[in-house]
């Protein structure tokens, strides 16, 4: 796919903390920078309640400080011992018409899949509740690509449904789609009449002295608008994993406040790629209060008591019109929020178990529904829910043609060319609330990548199990002895 960096060019090595303390200012990039989101796409985000809540957001890009002259680093924020390094890219150039279009048909059909494979993991045990957001994930997978090479790159594209694109144009589609979502909505809650507010960022985190290539740090900081966080796995993992949390909780206004489980990052990780992203809207139409509880069928055939919110009836000055259709396989409804471009899909099948129907739907299917549906005023009712989500996507991500990355042998050369490396975890958690007056929504997805065949200078040696010993020539590798220690005493 794409080329290999020049040979020449030197790899990207942190400085250090002074040089860039007087320069240094407490404050959220957050705070001051406007972000474009990117990642997603209409009919993905549409898909952001399908099926008890399947989310859809944006990735991160945004304008540049104008106070710093372009092409300089500087240290642009601080968590704890943690500091971000941001440097004065010039933002990404739009994708052409042709690759935007393939990244936006492929990031739904990423969707449909990933529902699909958890659907389908989830009916094994007994049930169907899942709720993730495809777009964060893959916000941090493309981010990922942009660093892999050869089959590794080719096995995190396939997963993404962007197997003939390039990683450079699957990035600039993101970048792309980032301008339509933000047109559509606000980072503030303050315009929350007018649209909903979406606020997501991205972010790299790096092992202090770990020397990464420019050209993946440029390509970083142009397509997803992120800095260079330096931090310490080797010797203050804790210091790391708690600057990672803080991150987190505050590009998801709390709502997610630990992005990797214990034990997922090692001191042997030396880079974290993570995506967060908050997303509150109000329906352009509000539901009454919520009504008292109401019978939930279960596919068991047991029914659960569950808060429903309604619509106002029928006839009445604010009655509910949207588009609907029902069949003798489905019933959908397309719930609009405030501004009208952002809405939630709601499909509820009736001739089939849940996953069945998430089995067949596939991005053709998904628009014949869309196209099929008309204005209707309607009285609807439905449960108030709230839920979250933890998963663990490891599994999930090698079933669907990446398990490569995972492995020793993976290429992620153009992060590093001489570091072997590979993906330690990829975890995501989500939150989703829908109540009469609207959908409130975070996810914070994490991936860990590890150094497969280094060790910290900084970490003691000690040989205290049964081990190998081979006595050979440097020059030509020959073995002249070779002996199994299984017991030194002996």
């Amino acid at each position: 796919m794409s080329s290999t960096p020049e040979p020449t060019e030197r790899p990207y090595a942190p400085v250090s903390t002074e040089t860039h303390t007087a320069r240094t200012k407490h404050r959220s990039v957050a705070s001051d920078r406007h972000r474009l989101l990117g990642a997603g796409g209409s009919l993905a985000l549409v898909m952001s309640l399908v099926l008890c809540g399947v989310l859809v957001f944006a990735g991160s890009a945004a304008t540049q400080p104008a106070k710093h002259p372009r092409g300089k680093v500087f240290v642009s924020d601080r968590i704890g011992s943690a500091y971000e390094l941001t440097a004065t890219e010039a933002p990404a150039s739009r994708a052409t018409p042709r690759v935007a279009k393939a990244v936006e048909n492929a990031e739904v059909g990423f969707s449909l899949d990933l529902l699909n494979r958890l659907a389908a993991s989830s009916d094994a045990n007994g049930s169907t509740n899942e709720l993730v957001s495809p777009s964060s994930l893959a916000t941090a997978l493309a981010m990922l690509e942009l660093g892999a090479s050869g089959s590794t790159e080719q096995g995190i594209a396939t997963t993404l449904h962007t197997a003939g694109l390039t990683a450079e144009e699957q990035a600039a589609g993101w970048y792309s789609l980032a301008a339509l979502l933000a047109s559509e909505t606000s980072t503030s809650a303050a315009n929350l009449k007018r649209a909903p507010e979406l606020d997501v960022a991205n972010s790299l985190w790096v092992q202090q002295n770990f020397a990464v290539l420019p050209a993946f740090v440029r390509a970083l900081s142009s397509e997803f608008q992120t800095g260079v966080w330096q931090v310490n796995f080797q010797t203050d993992l804790k210091g790391a994993a708690d600057a990672i949390n803080e991150w987190t909780s505050e590009h998801t206004k709390g709502l997610i406040k630990q992005l990797f489980s214990p034990g997922s990052l090692t001191p042997t990780t030396v880079l974290v790629l993570a995506d967060a992203v908050f997303f509150h809207a109000d329906w352009a139409a509000r539901f009454e209060s919520a009504t008292p509880d109401q019978p939930f069928y279960l596919t068991t055939g047991a029914r659960e008591n569950v808060p429903f919110m309604s619509s106002e009836p029928i006839g009445t000055p604010k009655a509910l019109t949207v588009p609907v259709s029902t069949t003798d396989k489905y019933v959908a409804v397309e719930l609009p929020y405030t501004g009208k471009k952002l809405g939630a899909l709601v499909l509820m099948p009736t001739a089939t178990s849940l996953p069945q129907f998430v089995s067949m739907l596939t991005p053709a299917s998904l628009g014949q529904i869309v196209n099929g549906m008309s204005a209707e005023s309607v009285q609807l009712s439905m449960p108030t829910f709230t839920q979250r989500s933890d998963n663990q996507l490891v599994q999930t991500l090698s079933s669907m043609g990446m398990s490569q990355a995972f492995q020793s042998g993976a290429d992620f050369s153009k992060i590093n060319a001489t570091v072997p490396l590979a993906v330690q975890a990829v975890e995501q958690h989500a939150y989703l609330q829908v109540t009469p007056k609207g959908t409130t929504a975070a996810a914070a997805t994490g991936i860990g990548v590890i150094a497969t065949a280094t060790r910290s200078g900084s970490e003691p040696i000690v040989i205290n199990h049964p081990f190998l010993f081979i006595l050979r020539d440097n020059l030509t590798g020959a073995i002249l002895f070779e002996s199994m220690i299984e017991n030194p005493a002996s």
